[in-house]
This record gives C-alpha cells, sequence and structure tokens, in this order.
C-alpha cells in the first residue's frame, strides 16, 4: 500500500506544493519518491458566486462564480460552510495546487462577505 503525503503552503505571492509517496512498510521496496510542483505567482482577486455542498470525494464545500469558473476553497471558515450561500470572496488562486477533490482551481481566501443567505439549503445527502 502506498502512502500519499501532500503538504501544501502559501506565503503572500508564492504558492508551492509538494508530494511525498512512500511504499508501506510491509513492501520491499525502501525507495521514496519526492515530487516538487512549481512554484507560481498569482494576484489577489475578487470573485462573487454561491458557496455549494459537492458529494463527491467524501463531501466538501466548493465555489462556484458567477463568471462560470468553479473552484476548491482553502482557508473557508466552518460560519461560511453553508449550501446556497451567496457571496463575494477575495484572495489567490493557486493553480498550481492540487487537491483529492479535483473540483476546479484552489482558491486561498483571504476575505469572504456575504451578500445572499436567503437561498441557503440543507447540504445534500451522500446517499
Amino acid at each position: 500500500m502506498i502512502r500519499i503525503i501532500i503538504f501544501f503552503c502559501s506565503v503572500i505571492q508564492f504558492s508551492c506544493a509538494s508530494a511525498t509517496i512512500r511504499p508501506d512498510a510491509n513492501t520491499n521496496s525502501g525507495s521514496t519518491i519526492s515530487m516538487q510542483i512549481s512554484d507560481s505567482q498569482t494576484q489577489a482577486e475578487t470573485l462573487t458566486g454561491t458557496i455549494v455542498y459537492k458529494t463527491m470525494e467524501g463531501g466538501f464545500y466548493a465555489f462556484e462564480a458567477e463568471n462560470g469558473k468553479h473552484y476548491t476553497l482553502q482557508g473557508l471558515d466552518n460560519s461560511y460552510r453553508r449550501n446556497g450561500l451567496k457571496v463575494m470572496i477575495t484572495g489567490m488562486a493557486l493553480p498550481d495546487v492540487m487537491t483529492f477533490t479535483q473540483y476546479g482551481t484552489v482558491f486561498k481566501i483571504t476575505s469572504i462577505e456575504v451578500l445572499d443567505d436567503s437561498q441557503v439549503t440543507p447540504p445534500p445527502s451522500d446517499y
């Protein structure tokens, strides 16, 4: 069995992601594979859209922007994890960062403002 450890970090206008793949202790292979994903510089941007709950990959909250793009949110406070919540977010897109959700581009939130909570509904069931 292979264990995958993924580490994400970002510092102001610098982002990086790295992954380490280690064989299970029960295998004969003693090798370790490390991978550094290219660094990227990004600009802060503001988007308007809706927080939505997605049932895939165990369930997560994502962001569907009014421009039609999809984002996996990084740094979304629990108080904003509400299906159907319309918000304006400011932050940085991290196109080189990978996640298990594989839903659009990762977006690191630096600020969030609620625009409308009248359409909030309970998240759909995983089943």
